[in-house]
Formats: C-alpha cells, structure tokens, sequence
C-alpha cells in the first residue's frame, strides 16, 4: 500500500507544465503564431503541425499524459464511427453504443480524480463496522486538464448520436480535443462548434487582429493583477487549512474564488461585421443565414480572370446559423439553436416556431463570446410541417421540418418504402415531401448535413447506400448530394472533366446500391448553380459527373434543378410560378428558401405520380 502524499504535495503534473501567463508560454506563442498564420489557408498542413504542438505542450507535464489523452481519442473516435455506421441515435444500437462510450469516458474521470476519495470513505466504513479491510491506496498522478478533454470526448459523441455532426477524421478529433488553447484550462468547447471550423481552409484577412489583440491583453491582466493575487492572498492559504479561520474569512475565500476564477470574463470587444446590402428588387427582410461554412481560401482560380478576387470581409448575414432537426416525434420537444459562427457576441435573436398556417409561438434568445450558442425549446404537437423563422438584426432564416414524420404511421405496414436522404439541399425539401407522401409510401429521411460524396469527413455514402438499402429495401430513394465536394479525388483535383469522370465512379456506385438490382427507382436532384462562382464550377462538375453515372442506369432518373431553378446556367434568388414571382433561394446563395423547398417537392411529386401512371 503506498502512503497518500503529504499535505501541499502538488500530485497533478510531474513536470514542468507550461502555464499561460509565464514567460515559457509567451516564447512558445510567438514561435506558434506567426506559423499557424502561415499554415491557416492550407489545412492539411496546419492540422498535423498544430496537433504536434499540443501534444508537445502536454508533454511539457508528463508524457505518459499524452498515452491517456491519445487513448481517449482513439476509443471516443471508434465508438462515434460505430454509432453512425448503425445508424445514428435513432437506432437502438446506437443509443447503446454512445452510453458505453460516456460510462468509460466517466469511469476514466472518476479514477483519477475520486479513486483516493472513494478509498478513504470505505476504508472509514469498513473499520467502523469492524471488518479491518483496509482496501489499497494507490497515489495516482491526477492529468492535467483531464477534466476537460473527457467531457469535450462526451460531447462529441453525443453530437454524433444526436445528429448534430458527422464523425470527423481522427486527425480532427485528436486536435479537437488536444488543441494546446484550451487543454489545460478550458473552457470545454462543444464538438458542434468547434469541428465544422476545421472543414475548410480559413481567409487569415477574416481574423479581426486588432480585438483578439485586445482579448489577449485584457485577460492576461485581469489574470496576474487580479484573479493570481486574489488566490495567492486570499483564497489558497484558506482552502489550504479551512479548520484554521472563521466563517467570514472561509466566505470571503470562497467569494474571490469565484471572483478569480470568472475574471478573465466579460464584454468583449465587439469586432466588426458587415451589414449585407440587398441586391436591387429583392424584398425587404430576404432570408439571411448560412448553414455552410464559408466558401474555401484561397479560392480557386476562375478561366479567364488575371487578378486574384478580393477577399471577403465577415459578412454580418452569415453570422448567426440555425440548427434544428429534420423531424421530431409528435408531442416532443423541439429544439431550435442559434448558433453565432463569428464568435462576436451580445446578439438577440427571436425565434418563431409553429404549424404552418397557425399562429406561431416566439421565443427571445441571446447569444455571447462565452456562450456562442442558445437554444429556445417548443413542444412540438401531432402530425403536421412546421416552420421555423429566426429573426436578428440583419435578417431572418427560415426552416421547415416535420413533426411526427418520423413515427412508423399505424396503417403504413404493407405501403412502399420510400426513403429521402442526402445533404443539407435535400432538408426542407424532405418535410414537404413526408408530408405529402405518407398516405402513399412508408417515408423514412435520413438527411446527413455537411457530408459529400467525395468528402474526406463526415460519411462513407457507398457504405452507407448499401446499409440502407438492405435495412429499408425501398421502392424509391430520392436524394441530393455534392454542395459540400470539390475535394480532389485521389491525385485528381477539382474541377476539370477527370475530376467529374471520377466523381461519375462514385456516383454510379451509391445508384446501383440504391437501385437494388431493378427492385428500386432513384430520383436524384442535380444541384442549381450558386450565386459565388466558386461553387458554381463545383456544381457543374458534379453535375456533369451525375450525367455520367445515370446514362447507363436505367432506374435512376435525374432531376436537373440547375435548368428549373437556374436556367442557362444563371444564378437567379426568384423565379415565376403560377404566375407570381416567388423567392427559391435562401439568403447564402446556395441553398434554397422554404419557398423553394416546397417548389421542389412539388416537382418530385409530380416526376413520381408519372412514374406510377406509367408503371
């Protein structure tokens, strides 16, 4: 049995852990910045470099913390590719997995910060009931930061269980939940916020230079002139012997301990956004918001064009984004986040939520620097669409989804299988298109945002269009995939006919798996052109690599939104129907408005009743 060490013995690191406000910190951030700054547009650099630097910098303490670490990554990363490989926190499995991934992410916690504490009180137990059974004491060296990587690993899995994102690459987990910033003394960051920041490479001239210079200089004085002598003069030498002094002097510890921890808080300074301007003709309060990251940087070159575009300022209309859920069972409580992409903070939203063609109800949230994220919660009622309107100061962003859809109807068994799945395109589209096939076909959407077809994150779509399909054997797949690629394929890069050849591969394969050997029809939606000309070469190539693929398959029919919506090849935000000029295109210019969500399932519905009068 090993002695318990002596009291004021420091167990938590062995070496010389590197702090923040020292100067061994201060070298190693002016030797880490200016490389970061330089690898920042290129992220297939910068990851590895950063994730060496973290790593390094844990190891300043103990390197056999690092083992720890590298384990809890590797096992989170496991659990979250096997909850989406069974389907997502739908599925039974799933649910199990992600608790088994939580209860070893909080056993590991518990050992290292509560084994000693446990020990004693049952050890105390023991002797006073007279059994004398001393049970072992084992010093354990308490890993620096251990706290805050193990929740960050649980809110990873539990976004991925949730739906919320895709499993990400190892080497993003393992920066996500080691990058040096926030190892050692937080604040723990939710996997939602963090890992769609590393997707795509980042415009350095985005970065407000000037306000993060200011946070930086305005924390490290509230931490050494305020929260370091408040715990040396006040706080450790009563924590250290509580016995010694007397309630007031235990309060006014316990008072500049909060103080001292929460003085690196406060309003920030606020960096500066630019108001959109409203393109000529377009109505006042146009649907705003993006739930795509920023396009890519540097971008690629356009044909024809000597001078390198001008990089873009932060964009006030794509500051806020809004996440809710495909579908929500009946009477369940729908949450609605509000999500500030830009990290600004001191901004309101209102967000509206209720049954189209009802009276909405209307919720007031607000987001900061600390807390970038806020959610307002419903309750959803039964079977219906509803819509989802946020509105902020520099403009509004509208969802739609269904509550209910999601439930097995009572009288579907016996009905066709139909499933709805893709990226962020297909979602709104597949409530309109629940809600008005479920009296026809068993409807299931599965929707996975942010993923593609050629896209290193997220999902495997060959894999899991042969999952699917022999889960839900359905009659008909429709789908939309592609707004998020533009990735090289292999040694072939983006976007010329070589790329849209192997794009063709990939695409043929996910049809003949969703076609099922002539037992199923695919309806694939072709992607309309976006408004920045970067995307919009992207989109072709896909495209053109979708023409491929269908041109052999006779059960796959594409839907070419491109000469719908974008006709001649020409980004348009509205577009006449019935005679009435109506808005198809949501604020960011790629994806479409509620308008043009239901737009586009009334053509889908119309292609499959066509089908179905002509057998």
């Amino acid at each position: 049995m090993v002695a318990p060490p002596l009291p004021g013995t420091d167990v938590g690191h062995h070496g010389p852990l590197v702090l923040f406000p020292t100067v061994e910190f201060a070298i190693l951030f002016a030797l880490v910045l200016p490389l970061s700054w330089a690898l920042m547009p290129r992220p297939h650099a910068w990851k590895p470099v950063m994730l060496a630097v973290s790593y390094a910098f844990y190891a300043a303490a103990d390197w056999r913390f690092c083992l720890l670490l590298g384990g809890i990554t590797v096992g989170n990363q496991l659990a979250a590719r096997a909850i989406a490989r069974v389907g997502g926190g739908e599925a039974r499995a799933g649910r199990r997995i992600c608790a088994a991934a939580v209860t070893a992410d909080l056993a590991v916690l518990g050992v290292f910060k509560y084994y000693g504490f446990f020990v004693d009180e049952i050890n105390g137990t023991l002797g006073g009931v007279g059994l004398g059974l001393p049970l072992p004491l084992a010093t354990l060296a308490l890993p620096v930061g251990v706290s805050f990587f193990t929740f960050q690993a649980i809110s990873y899995v539990v976004d991925v269980k949730r739906g919320l994102v895709a499993p990400a690459p190892l080497l993003d987990v393992a920066l996500y939940l080691s990058f040096f910033p926030h190892l050692v003394a937080g604040p723990i960051v939710r996997a939602r916020e963090f890992l769609p920041q590393l997707e795509r490479p980042r415009d350095p001239a985005r970065v407000a230079v000037g306000a993060g210079v200011m946070l930086i200089a305005v924390g490290l004085v509230k931490k050494i002139a305020l929260a370091d002598v408040l715990a040396r003069e006040v706080v450790d030498p009563v924590f250290a012997v509580p016995e010694a002094y007397g309630s007031a002097d235990v309060l006014l510890a316990s008072s500049s301990a909060s103080t001292a921890g929460s003085s690196a808080s406060g309003p920030p300074p606020q960096m500066a956004c630019t108001p959109r301007r409203r393109s000529p003709g377009s109505p006042r309060g146009a649907v705003t918001g993006s739930s795509v990251a920023s396009p890519p940087w540097p971008p690629r070159p356009t044909a024809g064009r000597a001078s390198p575009p001008r990089r873009p300022a932060l964009d006030c209309g794509d500051r806020l984004e809004v996440v809710v859920p495909a579908r929500v069972k009946r009477r369940a409580v729908l949450a609605v986040t509000v999500v500030d992409r830009f990290l600004l903070g001191g901004a309101r939203a209102t967000v509206c939520a209720g049954r189209q063609g009802a009276r909405a109800r209307c919720k007031t949230v607000a987001v900061t620097a600390a807390a970038p994220a806020a959610t307002a919660r419903f309750r959803a009622g039964g079977d219906a669409v509803w819509r989802v309107r946020v509105r902020h100061q520099n403009g509004r962003i509208e969802r739609v989804l269904t509550v209910g859809a999601a439930e097995r109807p009572a009288d579907a068994k016996g009905l066709p299988s139909l499933l709805i799945t893709g990226d962020s395109i297909i979602q709104g589209v597949d409530a309109f298109l629940g809600d008005r096939l479920q009296t026809a076909f068993d409807v299931t959407s599965d929707t996975r945002p942010g993923t593609g077809l050629v896209k290193p994150a997220g999902v495997d779509w060959p894999a899991l269009a042969r999952a699917q399909a022999a889960k839900l054997r359905p009659a008909v797949t429709i789908l939309s995939l592609g707004v998020n690629d533009g990735v090289p394929i292999g040694d072939v890069k983006c976007c010329g006919p070589a790329w849209s050849n192997a794009y063709g591969d990939r695409a043929r394969r996910v049809m003949r798996s969703y076609a099922r050997g002539g037992k199923g029809r695919v309806l694939w939606l072709r992607l309309p052109v976006p408004r920045d000309p970067r995307f919009a070469e992207i989109t072709r190539a896909v495209n053109l690599g979708l023409r491929q693929a269908a041109a052999d398959q006779p059960r796959v029919t594409l839907i070419a939104l491109d000469e719908l919506l974008t006709p001649g090849d020409r980004y348009r935000d509205a577009m006449p129907v019935n005679g009435r000029s109506v808005r198809v295109r949501a604020g960011d210019g790629i994806h479409l408005s509620v308008a043009g969500a239901r737009y586009v399932a009334g053509i889908v519905v119309a292609t499959l009743r066509r089908f179905r009068a002509t057998g």
